[in-house]
């Protein structure tokens, strides 16, 4: 339902999951149709933006973002450590 190419596509595909889980997977139906809403929210947006928005992968975007922060920081820590030493503290 998440690669639906728009919004009505998504809520049709995601009422057909729902409904194909819900004899077998009651507790699971029940709690898609509560994210349904949550769950599609990225479709509101332009499709241009939908691609960084949703993520199917978190664990790999937070991958992705780890050494970008580690490294500002990084960066910074030796701003202050050259500046600091620069200035005789």
């Amino acid at each position: 339902m998440l690669e639906q190419p728009d919004g009505r596509s998504a809520r049709t595909q995601a009422g057909l999951v729902i409904e194909g889980m819900r004899s077998s997977y009651p507790a699971a139906a029940e709690l898609l149709t509560d994210a349904e809403e949550d769950l599609l929210a990225h479709f509101t947006f332009p499709e241009t933006h939908r691609r960084q928005i949703r993520s199917t992968d978190p664990l790999k975007r937070l991958n992705k973002e780890i050494p970008v922060l580690y490294l500002s920081c990084r960066a910074a820590a030796t701003a202050v450590a050259t500046v600091g030493i620069r200035a005789g503290v």
